[in-house]
């Protein structure tokens, strides 16, 4: 087998001591099977290929995206398949005046793991929440020199960054969404933006016109792309967009770069595999964040497991289940009592409204996807401050850095609560250890199943202390 390495997608020559048969089960093991939900309630698998037959010239080969180049390596001998030769069809990037001699100064655990990605063309930096993504990401962006441009899934995670970026790089950032269209040499966009921008031009991440495509519509060769939160890649907007650039660097940043719908080998697709990790307990070890406390509180189940229609579980035994609710609520009075901060994490906006009602004029802020950027910026502020001492918020899981934050009450449920524990670990002065509620779910076994697969991801932290009681 041949391989010819290029961006954002290789190829796969067959030569004639190949097999179909081992081409197959290769096709096979490079296919990612996600969960997804099913309508009619519950999960199915969903096969995703992605090693595909095209032709080039006329020439039959297979094309997958280069971040399963590792993988591919690895695999293809264990099925008799030998690779022949590596070419690279990649151009090195001409370097920007404007970043060369600039120098960060790290953390000696930063460093270290940025010295490791920079030893690769490709790779996610797995990093625990506080521990400064955002300047590994500037040094890497320092190191290479080379226009880059920086992916993020929010407005005020791109407004934050920006921010950082200018201070940290001391150049103008430029931005890409919101509103706003100022291309530069380091550009923060947002890639649902980028996506639009692709309406009306191809949407084929194996076609050459793709390749590219936004580069052009920005009007900067591109040669590094850096994808922050990068677990959501196999997203739509984020896979499609992540695929029309040709740069020669493609990096990955996330806290928890696996996902709980199994679709990991996309996050590998698109960023290339695991190369460095910084994790939490290493982080409190070193006291460089606050110790966590995670308490997971049984609630009684006074229904049957298999009462609600499928559709129906989260809305009557998570979002309108009065006896749950009702304990959040006399939580969050409890430890806003206690001079705390106090954020109640929840998915839908309908549940927010519900416990704002629940709470009975107790003094509280509600935040959602339909406020605007000024109101977001300004409630986040008086919340920094304890000028807002309870938040109650369907936005606060990624990207937002609030140090004062003493508790959080993870009213979502959901699979994977280490991003919400992450919000809350940033050190302030006087405070070295933080509180994360979260409740054992035995409303229904669907929802029991849940609340103990977040249970056994935290309890993988060795510093984190997690009790059922």
């Amino acid at each position: 087998m041949k391989i010819v390495v290029s961006m954002p997608v290789s190829w796969a020559l067959m030569t004639p001591e190949d097999s179909l048969a081992s081409v197959n089960k290769l096709q096979k093991a490079l296919t990612a099977k996600v969960k997804v939900y099913s309508q009619r309630g519950g999960y199915m698998n969903q096969h995703i290929p992605l090693f595909h037959n095209t032709q080039i010239g006329g020439v039959p080969c297979y094309v997958f995206r280069t971040g399963l180049l590792t993988r591919l390596e690895s695999i293809a001998p264990t099925l008799g398949l030998r690779i022949e030769s590596k070419t690279e069809d990649r151009e090195i990037p001409v370097q920007d005046p404007s970043l060369l001699g600039k120098t960060i100064n790290l953390r000696p655990y930063q460093q270290k793991a940025v010295d490791r990605m920079m030893k690769f063309d490709m790779g996610i930096l797995c990093s625990a929440t506080g521990s400064g993504k955002t300047y590994m990401g500037a040094a890497m962006i320092a190191y290479r020199a080379v226009p880059t441009l920086y992916l993020v899934h929010t407005v005020d995670l791109m407004q934050q960054t920006v921010e950082k970026f200018r201070e940290i790089l001391g150049v103008d950032i430029g931005m890409v969404g919101d509103g706003v269209f100022d291309v530069k040499p380091v550009t923060v966009a947002m890639v649902q933006t980028l996506a639009s921008m692709m309406d009306g031009g191809c949407d084929c991440a194996d076609c050459d016109h793709h390749k590219g495509y936004l580069e052009k519509a920005l009007g900067i060769k591109f040669g590094m792309i850096i994808t922050d939160e990068c677990h959501h890649i196999p997203c739509d907007t984020f896979f499609e967009a992540t695929a029309a650039f040709s740069c020669r660097y493609v990096y990955g940043l996330s806290a928890t770069p696996d996902r709980t719908d199994k679709a990991d080998m996309m996050i590998e697709a698109g960023a290339g595999p695991i190369t460095a990790e910084v994790g939490a307990s290493e982080l409190i070890t070193q006291k460089r964040l606050a110790k966590a406390y995670c308490r997971h509180i049984p609630i009684a189940a006074k229904t049957s497991y298999y009462s609600a229609p499928p559709y129906m579980i989260y809305e009557t035994y998570i979002v309108k289940y009065e006896v749950r609710n009702r304990k959040i609520c006399e939580i969050a009075k409890e430890e806003v009592g206690n001079g705390m901060s106090v954020l109640i994490a929840v998915r839908h906006i309908k549940h927010a409204e519900i416990i704002r009602t629940m709470l009975d004029g107790f003094p509280c802020v509600v935040l959602d996807g339909r406020d605007s950027s000024a109101t977001r910026r300004e409630t986040l502020g008086k919340f920094r401050t304890k000028e807002v001492p309870l938040l109650i918020s369907t936005l606060m899981k990624e990207g937002v850095d609030i140090p004062s934050l003493n508790v959080v009450i993870n009213a979502g449920g959901g699979s994977d609560s280490r991003q919400l524990v992450g919000r809350a670990l940033r050190l302030e002065e006087g405070k070295d250890h933080a509180v994360i509620y979260d409740f054992i779910d035995n409303q229904h076994v669907s929802l029991q199943k849940l609340s103990f697969a977040r249970m056994q991801r935290l309890k993988k932290e060795p510093e984190f202390m997690v009790i059922a009681a």
